[in-house]
């Protein structure tokens, strides 16, 4: 879907990106990790060519973005900004219409197509009549994401869409970037440099480090079998918590005790990890559990002891 060829890009005498090379397949999400000035945000601006590269090619389906309008090639693909990008001046739906307004769409399907967006990012209807600033960081973040979607791009374009939010709001936008349906097809690049934030969201992790790709892999690759020293010293300090949120419930399935909970309402183990499994066994002294036509119940020492016989079993 997404081709970079060593591309680079100098700005006076710091070389900002280094002869990188990468691909995204479609319907991947990879993140650009690494801490500020890695190149991450101007890896991701040479893709829509907001930022022009010196040396390399970048292709999408296969087709030279040189060779592309810059309006067409940008119509094609959302951008959602660390601040949300919104024009003050204008109201909520006005800013949401921009793209749809240059792609001459009528008044109702842009309206259609608004409240259908407002309505899965968890926002009321009431919002369109008001300007940003009478938004909340959340709401904010919400509409700029809207914004990138509005016309159904098949490629997102992320740079640190969560930055600006306070943890709690992040963690809560977070969750539905798991599970909002207009996600789910997209080709995504996303730019972090929250690890946490990272090994949740991407598919595949793209860690940068002096406008060099450090490891590129999945998230697991990254934390078992760090390439090199650097790799492994920037995850050090979040191994454990990463190792849990790696770990899915599925992989742990035969491992749990065979209790049967008959009749009682259940949860899909796919969507879970370890991580968010003992998040609910805060409140929850049980959680019953199904896959595939089996159910568990699972408490909090029936976790641990099966993520031992996991290790155990040599499976990490």
């Amino acid at each position: 879907m997404i081709e970079l060829k060593n591309i680079s890009k100098t700005f006076g005498e710091t070389q900002a990106v280094k002869n990188i090379s990468f691909s995204v397949k479609k319907g991947e999400t990879l993140v650009l990790l690494g801490t500020s000035g890695c190149g991450k945000t101007t890896t991701l601006k040479m893709i829509n060519r907001l930022i022009e590269p010196e040396n390399g090619e970048i292709f999408i389906n296969g087709e030279n973005i040189k060779t592309i309008q810059e309006e067409k090639l940008r119509l094609g693909i959302g951008y959602v900004l660390q601040n949300h990008g919104l024009f003050p001046h204008f109201t909520i739906a006005q800013n949401i219409a921009i793209v749809p307004k240059l792609l001459k769409w009528d008044n109702d399907k842009i309206n259609k197509r608004t409240n259908e967006l407002l309505e899965k990012l968890h926002l009321p209807l009431q919002i369109k009549e008001k300007y940003p600033n009478q938004l909340s960081g959340g709401q904010q973040q919400r509409v700029g994401l809207a914004r990138a979607l509005m016309a159904n791009p098949p490629i997102l374009l992320m740079d640190e869409p969560l930055g600006a939010l306070d943890p709690i709001t992040r963690n809560q936008i977070r969750q539905e970037f798991l599970t909002l349906d207009e996600l789910l097809n997209k080709t995504i690049v996303m730019v972090t440099h929250d690890v946490e934030e990272a090994f949740e969201l991407g598919d595949r992790i793209c860690l940068m480090n002096e406008g060099e790709i450090l490891q590129m892999g999945y998230p697991n690759e990254l934390l078992t079998r760090p390439k090199n020293q650097l790799v492994s010293n920037f995850l050090e300090g979040h191994k454990l918590k990463l190792s849990l949120k790696t770990v899915s419930l599925i992989s742990l399935w035969d491992f749990f005790p065979n209790h049967k909970s008959e009749n009682l309402e259940s949860l899909n183990a796919e969507s879970f990890t370890v991580w968010s499994a003992l998040d609910i066994l805060q409140d929850k002294k049980t959680i019953h559990l199904n896959f595939k036509g089996e159910q568990k119940n699972l408490d909090a020492i029936g976790l641990v002891s099966a993520l031992e016989k996991y290790k155990q079993n040599g499976t990490e």
